[in-house]
This record gives C-alpha cells, sequence and structure tokens, in this order.
C-alpha cells in the first residue's frame, strides 16, 4: 500500500533486523531500503521532521515517518491466570476468542493487535456466542435446575414434594446407598405409577407401569441434572447391586447448595438493615412530630406492593401453595355444577396453578376427583 504513496521508502529497524530471506528479497521487489543502525534521534525545524539521525552521525532525510507501536498488557492477570501470550503481549485465542484456559475468553485488544473498536465489538460477539452455546450445550450436570433446597413455589416443586425426592435425595447426597427395594424408593415408584398423568403434565416425564423403582428414579435425578453409579458386592453368595449418587454429581451440588445459602443469607441481612433503618426513621419521626411516618407495603414475591392498599382481612392466598389449596376447594365446590363451570374456572388460572389445583383435587377429594375425569376424560387437554 506504502509503495502507491512514494517510490521513497526506508525501513528503519533501529538495530539488527531479524528478517529471512524471502523478506529481505520482498523489501528489494518494492524498492525498499533497509538501514539497520541504531536511530539517536530525530531532526526537526519549524515542528516538522527534517531527518533521522543514526548512532554513527550519518543523517537519513525524511518528511515523514511512519511507527509501529508494541502493545505490552497493563495487567499481569492474563498471565497469573495461565494464559499464553504470544507477541506484544498479545493473549492467545481460538477462533471462539477462548483461552488456552477451558472457559476462559479474551477479547478486544488484549487478544488482537488491531486497536480499533469495531474489532474489539466484534471479537465480544463471537466469545458471547461461544459461551451461550457452550452453556446451553453442557450437560444437565451444570445446570441443576432444582436440588434439595427447594426455593421455588411452583407445581413442579409440589409434585416433587409429593413424590417424597427431597428426602430420597437428601440420604442419597448424605452417601447412603439403595439397593431399589426400600420402603421410600417403592413409595416414590407407587406414587408416580398412580399419578401418571399429573407427571406427564407437570414434569414431562412419561413414567411406565412396568419399570422398577430404580429406573422411575434414575429420571427425576436425570432432570435435576445428577446421576447414579452401581457396585456389585457379594452378599451370602450372592451379588446384590447398590446405587448411589455419582461423586461428582455430589459435589457439584454441594457447592450450588452451599451458594444458595449464602445468597438467602445475604438477603435475610439486607431485609433485617432495611427493617432497622425503617424502625430508625419511625422512631425519629415519632421523635420529632409525635406522628407515625407512611408505611411503604411490603414487595410481595411476585414484584408487586399491595398498590391499593390491604382490606384487614387475612388474604387466604399468602403463599403460592396457600393460594393453590384455596383454587382448588373452589374447583371442589364447582363440581356439583358441572364440567363445564370447573373449566371455566381453571381457565382463568395460569398452567403451572391449573396442575397444582388438580393435584390437590385428587390428593384431598380423590372420589369427587374421579368423577371429573370420568366426566371429562380429556382434562388433561385443559392444562395447557
Amino acid at each position: 500500500m506504502l509503495t502507491g504513496w512514494s517510490r521513497d521508502l526506508v525501513l528503519c529497524s533501529d538495530g539488527s533486523a531479524e528478517l529471512a530471506h524471502e523478506q529481505r528479497q520482498q523489501l528489494s521487489n518494492w524498492g525498499v531500503q533497509l538501514r539497520k543502525e541504531k536511530i539517536a534521534r530525530l531532526e526537526h525545524q519549524d515542528d516538522k521532521l527534517t531527518g533521522i539521525v543514526f548512532t554513527n552521525n550519518k543523517v537519513l532525510p525524511r518528511r515523514g515517518i511512519l511507527l509501529r507501536p508494541r502493545s505490552h498488557q497493563h495487567s499481569h492477570l492474563a498471565t497469573k491466570l495461565g494464559c499464553k501470550l504470544g507477541s506484544d503481549d498479545i493473549v492467545q485465542v481460538d477462533e471462539t476468542k477462548q483461552t488456552l484456559i477451558p472457559g476462559l475468553y479474551a477479547v478486544g485488544d488484549v487478544s488482537s493487535p488491531y486497536s480499533q473498536i469495531a474489532v474489539a465489538v466484534a471479537s465480544g460477539t463471537i466469545a458471547a456466542v461461544s459461551i451461550n452455546h457452550t452453556l446451553t450445550e453442557e450437560n444437565l450436570v451444570h445446570r441443576l435446575p432444582i436440588c434439595t433446597d427447594w426455593g421455588n413455589y411452583s407445581t413442579s416443586w409440589l409434585m416433587r414434594h409429593r413424590l417424597g425426592l427431597r428426602a430420597v435425595l437428601t440420604d442419597l447426597i448424605d452417601g447412603v446407598e439403595i439397593k431399589g427395594d426400600e420402603p421410600m424408593i417403592e413409595a416414590l415408584a407407587d406414587f408416580s405409577k398412580r399419578n401418571v398423568p399429573h407427571i406427564k403434565g407437570i414434569l414431562n416425564l412419561t413414567i411406565p407401569l412396568d419399570e422398577t423403582p430404580v429406573w422411575i428414579l434414575s429420571q427425576y435425578l436425570l432432570q435435576l441434572g445428577l446421576s447414579a453409579e452401581s457396585r456389585r458386592p457379594v452378599e451370602n453368595g450372592q451379588r446384590v447391586r447398590y446405587y448411589r449418587l455419582n461423586t461428582d454429581d455430589v459435589v457439584f451440588a454441594q457447592k450450588v447448595l452451599e451458594y444458595r445459602q449464602r445468597q438467602r443469607e445475604s438477603k435475610e441481612r439486607r431485609r433485617q438493615e432495611e427493617r432497622e433503618h425503617q424502625a430508625a426513621h419511625a422512631a425519629r419521626m415519632q421523635a420529632m412530630y409525635s406522628i407515625n411516618p407512611p408505611s411503604t407495603p411490603p414487595i410481595n414475591e411476585d414484584g408487586s406492593n399491595n398498590r391499593g392498599g390491604l382490606d384487614g382481612h387475612e388474604n387466604p392466598c399468602d403463599s403460592w401453595w396457600q393460594q393453590v389449596k384455596y383454587y382448588a376447594q373452589l374447583v371442589i365446590q364447582r363440581v356439583e355444577y358441572g364440567v363445564e363451570s370447573v373449566k371455566e374456572f381453571l381457565s382463568t388460572l395460569t398452567s403451572d396453578e391449573r396442575w397444582g389445583v388438580m393435584l390437590e383435587f385428587d390428593e384431598v377429594e380423590p372420589l369427587k376427583f374421579g368423577q371429573l375425569v370420568a366426566d371429562a376424560p380429556d382434562w388433561v387437554e385443559w392444562m395447557g
């Protein structure tokens, strides 16, 4: 490109030039002169360049120069993390911008010799796409959608609770081995087979009626990002198979539980600090003006803050589960008015609430639930 601007080009290496024979031949073909002397200073007049002075006092008249600045990392974080640096301290990355350290990405000027905003933005986009793809393709063990610290009040949580899965998982995480004939495991399998439609609709699991308790348990474990391993010791002359949670899964699950516990404790500390702040404010208002300050309605779990105030009566829907139980009672009352009455009421609820209502209905009034199912065999279609 430079040869299109001028035929008088000189490459100054400021000392010994480490150029291959092919590179020297290219310079010669382009008509570029090579000067290997060390540069002493630049000469200028009226703020304009006039020449380059070498340490041997020779002067190369020039009216313009192009410098190749060298890049250096201002932070040693990359090397501390184990990244490998290339020329000019550039962090080495692959085509997805991932370094030699799995899961560690470098973008922008730290991983590119082209110091341009457009290039930096593009590299960030490439890394973001790669990270998203990696996360979505990871094994379920790296997701753990839910574990023994049930914290979400949803129909999925309710179903797993009714299955007795929490108690089973607690034992398994503590290292307990099972054979599959334990009362707790058999009860889980029996409940699963009695509630095949509910489990399919809520957890999206198909439970065959001829499968073993261990197989059924394994499906719930897989959905939680857990897996089992087995051993077959000899007992009384026969081999007996024992199952336990995969060791790596247990370690990861425990880390997740510890993290969630820290999050809960941190949230509780913030709530306590807020309560103390409000109490101090109320005391100041009372001392200064002998009045109580206006109270702000508390933030609900769904993000609302009771705008419009409260009517002073006890709210039967003070939690998700209490709300579902309340709706279930209303549905039970509507059964005597016919299928359409039940269907109309369920249409006002969310899909999660509908499944919760039907599960509670089946639990507390199995005879009436059987009557409804007989009158409306397609009731599962209402749940969507």
